[in-house]
């Protein structure tokens, strides 16, 4: 750990160290903290892990280099009451382990992820102990809130009321940047923090050995099954044309859905004849994606338009590019601004099956001029998103 007289506390009511798109970001950014010299830790001040499918087995340790810690457990119960208790105790104590960080030295807080509640509460506890409190946003806020009376209502607090209370507000794209500003929050509060990897960490989960059963040739897609968001249901479709031309060449699918979008997914693929056809990993640890996606031919990134997807910058096409490998993706969103079609990408429209299947199968039958154009994708994470720069940009705002 470093040795400066400061330490960082990352707060997140996700879970960590093994979760999805926004804990790799926290990794990512940890890593980064780390490696300018300074203390950090990351604190869960809600349990993540469902009873009976525990993803984080450990309350707290050190993961990667990184301390962490569940505030009372990272367990959420099965029955209602228990969870609810749990909830409100791991609020307060949380709030006292921040007391009891700063005991010894300066400690600055940055929370990620959505907890309105708790992000208020925070923010007014900071202000009465001075304690420096920022937050990051990654997607818009209102994709996050119920679209009822109450929901809008709690999206409009949130935002003119909650948001103003953080010292600072780093955000992952240029619309965030504009959204923020346009709800009067101050310039001053406000810097860009683009999506980041932390290379070596990628670069060693790489190489891992796994034990997991893969074709020899394969797509790989990394996503939800919810076609609204990720758009696989609408790949299948793609992927049929590219498989009735190469048999060979199967799909892997990282992810998961809900029950009901689980069962969705297995009716489409019978449905088009791609049962031996199709790999569904199901939610894989985050320390094993790395590995699956470098052994792939091609990766794949097939989101659809929508307000989520025009305020983020999706994490697993920054994954992507930093395996070197052909991606083929839709352009949404901030892509735009950095992906070049057949530069340092292949670029593929949502809405037309035919053609994104030609592109595909141009990929694979020109497969050492496509690898050359993944390397180039490698150079613009080195320039853009690595972990390293991002994160003392951040430290330098937080200084």
């Amino acid at each position: 750990m470093g040795d400066k007289p400061i330490k960082f506390l990352f707060i997140t009511n996700n879970s960590f160290p093994v979760g999805m798109a926004l804990t790799n970001r926290i990794l990512s950014l940890a890593s980064g903290v780390i490696k300018l010299g300074y203390n950090i830790s990351v604190l869960c001040v809600r349990p993540t892990e469902i009873w009976n499918c525990i993803y984080n087995s450990n309350l707290s340790g050190v993961y990667e280099g990184i301390s962490y810690k569940y505030a009372i457990t990272q367990v959420r119960s099965k029955y209602f009451l228990n969870r609810r208790l749990n909830d409100l105790r791991s609020i307060f104590h949380s709030l006292y382990l921040i007391l009891k960080e700063r005991k010894d030295k300066k400690v600055i807080l940055v929370f990620f992820g959505h907890y309105p509640g708790y992000e208020f509460l925070l923010a007014i506890f900071c202000k009465t102990f001075q304690i420096t409190v920022s937050k990051e946003v990654s997607e818009h806020p209102s994709v996050l809130f119920r679209q009822n009376k109450f929901g809008k209502l709690a999206y409009i607090f949130y935002i003119k009321v909650t948001y103003k209370l953080f010292s600072n507000i780093f955000v992952m794209t240029d619309n965030l940047l504009l959204f923020c500003k346009s709800q009067n929050i101050s310039p001053n509060k406000l810097q860009k923090l683009p999506n980041a990897i932390y290379l070596p960490l990628f670069e060693a989960r790489s190489i891992c050995d796994f034990h997991m059963s893969l074709p020899s040739i394969y797509i790989a897609f990394s996503g939800t099954y919810s076609d609204k968001k990720d758009g696989i249901m609408s790949f299948l479709e793609v992927f049929k044309i590219v498989n009735s031309c190469k048999p060979e060449i199967k799909l892997v699918v990282i992810g998961d859905g809900d029950e009901s979008e689980r069962k969705s997914m297995h009716e489409r693929i019978k449905a088009l004849e791609l049962e031996n056809q199709v790999y569904l990993l199901g939610k894989v640890p985050s320390h094993m994606v790395p590995s699956i996606l470098k052994k792939a031919q091609i990766l794949i990134s097939f989101r659809p338009p929508s307000l989520q997807a025009d305020f983020g910058f999706p994490t697993k096409v920054i994954e992507y590019l930093s395996t070197e490998l052909p991606i083929v993706t839709t352009l949404t969103g901030e892509l735009n601004k950095y992906l070049i079609d057949k530069q340092n990408a292949f670029i593929i429209a949502f809405n037309n099956n035919v053609d994104a299947s030609k592109i595909i199968l141009e990929v694979l039958n020109n497969y050492k001029a496509s690898k050359e154009i993944g390397m180039n994708g490698f150079s613009l994470i080195k320039e853009n998103f690595d972990a390293e720069k991002v994160s003392k940009q951040m430290v330098e705002k937080l200084l």
